[in-house]
């Protein structure tokens, strides 16, 4: 196998990795979101006297739940970045021998459309896809940290 069948079927590789990840970091917000929803709305709809003293500590498990899952997508977010550095590195030692790939496009770029690329490294810029998701996770954990206190100093 030559180098630069290697190094296709490595690239391959990496961007299928970069698909799941993308996915799983979706799974994790779809599922915190959802389970936070299930146990508010099982809060709200029980009564306090037929659980005791222990009911007002459970109006804080979506809180942790919620953060929980926005620590494991920056985990899965620094993994991803790391992945696409390296499909830039792959991209660039192909570059000199074809056309040039999606993430070294974005590398060049990136001065004239900042909104909507996205380069790595020392210099990276926001996209609204890194927008999007800090809005999530701060929303999400707001709601998540203010409704017990609304609920509990009723």
């Amino acid at each position: 196998m030559k180098d630069s069948e290697f190094r296709k079927i490595e690239y391959e590789t990496a961007i299928n990795e970069r698909k799941e990840l993308i996915l799983e970091i979706n799974r994790i917000e779809k599922g915190c979101l959802l389970v936070s929803g299930i146990i508010f709305a099982w809060l709200l709809s029980a009564k306090v006297e037929d659980y005791g003293d222990w009911f007002v500590l459970a109006w804080w498990i979506p809180f942790i739940i919620s953060g929980l899952g926005g620590i494991r997508v920056l985990a899965l977010n620094s993994i991803l970045e790391n992945r696409e550095v390296y499909l830039i590195k792959i991209e660039e030692k192909f570059e000199k021998e074809s056309m040039e790939g999606l993430f070294t496009f974005y590398k060049k770029n990136s001065k004239k459309e900042r909104k909507y690329l996205k380069f790595l490294g020392k210099k990276r810029k926001k996209t609204a896809v890194g927008l999007s998701s800090i809005t999530y996770w701060t929303i999400l954990l707001t709601l998540c940290a203010v409704l017990p206190l609304i609920i509990i100093f009723k």
